[in-house]
């Protein structure tokens, strides 16, 4: 009994001592890099007019936030490390023998690349943490955005902020620095080849009388086209007044809801139709959609309702 009592003891002035040694982040370094350029031009090659409007194309702010969103998602699908994440759980017991053991639960490790944005810059960590303590090598990249390209500028500097464990172990950085550094430049050498988009949304509109009833055209919808598996919650109405559901209208392999009121009328009926239509317009001057797409649309719709 009294070995273990002096074995505990001696153990817990051991786990003690180990505690008492410093942890969490050390001082940061900061230095110098030789870039192998000044900076990367993305080019922005949008038409000037909407393919689908016809109206000047202008690039808003919230299409300045997303392409800076798409170029941060290249970002990571060009670095060669994992997105920073967890990766294991581990032991972390200090103590774990027959006699004694002091259990400081499980030490969770992650590990990867992360990228966040500000103030036009992309700030790029190569983390390595265990639990609350991380070690990092960061890269700062200033960026440029002008009417017709993206300048992005090599970093000519890094910061590397070591940290050591809950038992003052220190955690090695992810990976050695030279590695690190060819990272970074062969994501910003990937990044001038990026299709970058603005997203657009149309609305799809329209109002036709026919002389069919609604329950013929009600039917010709429903066999034509099809209903619309996506609006299952949105309750359909059918009674002598008006009918109203939605249908599959695909426009170049895509579907989109359709939505179709129809109300008797004179001695027939009056079909009113609506549809919500996003497309894309891309950086090298494509797009997924055009004006002729969106005709031939309302010309397939006035077909299904006098078919």
């Amino acid at each position: 009994m009294k070995k273990s009592i002096k074995t505990f003891i001696t153990a817990l002035g051991i786990s003690m001592g180990i505690i008492g040694c410093a942890s969490g982040p050390q001082p940061p370094q900061v230095k110098s890099i030789n870039p192998p350029k000044k900076e990367v031009t993305i080019n922005l090659n949008f038409p000037k007019k909407d393919p689908v409007t016809g109206k000047d194309l202008k690039i808003r702010s919230i299409d300045k936030y997303s392409i800076e969103q798409q170029i941060k998602k290249k970002m990571y699908s060009f670095s060669k490390y994992r997105k920073y994440s967890l990766i294991a759980r581990k032991d972390n017991s200090l103590i774990n023998n027959k006699l004694i053991k002091i259990d400081f639960g499980k030490v969770n490790i992650y590990k990867g690349i992360q990228v966040d944005i500000s103030n036009n810059k992309y700030k790029i960590q190569y983390k390595n943490s265990h639990n609350k303590f991380t070690t990092l090598v960061e890269f700062e990249i200033p960026y440029n955005f002008n009417k017709k390209t993206i300048d992005i500028i090599y970093p000519r500097n890094y910061k590397y902020v070591p940290s050591n464990d809950w038992k003052g172990t220190e955690i090695p950085p992810l990976d050695n620095i030279q590695s690190l550094k060819q990272d970074i430049f062969n994501i910003l050498n990937n990044l001038p080849k990026s299709k970058l988009y603005l997203s657009r949304g149309y609305t799809l509109q329209g109002e036709i009388n026919t002389k069919y009833n609604p329950d013929s055209v009600y039917a010709n919808f429903q066999r034509i086209l099809g209903k619309n598996g996506d609006k299952w919650y949105v309750k359909s109405i059918n009674t002598p007044t008006e009918k109203k559901d939605y249908f599959n209208l695909k426009i170049k392999d895509k579907i989109y809801p359709l939505e179709v009121r129809i109300y008797p009328y004179k001695n027939g009926s009056k079909v009113i139709y609506k549809a919500s239509i996003s497309y894309k317009i891309y950086s090298d001057g494509t797009y997924t959609l055009t004006k002729e797409d969106v005709e031939n649309a309302k010309k397939e719709i006035e077909k299904v309702i006098n078919d």
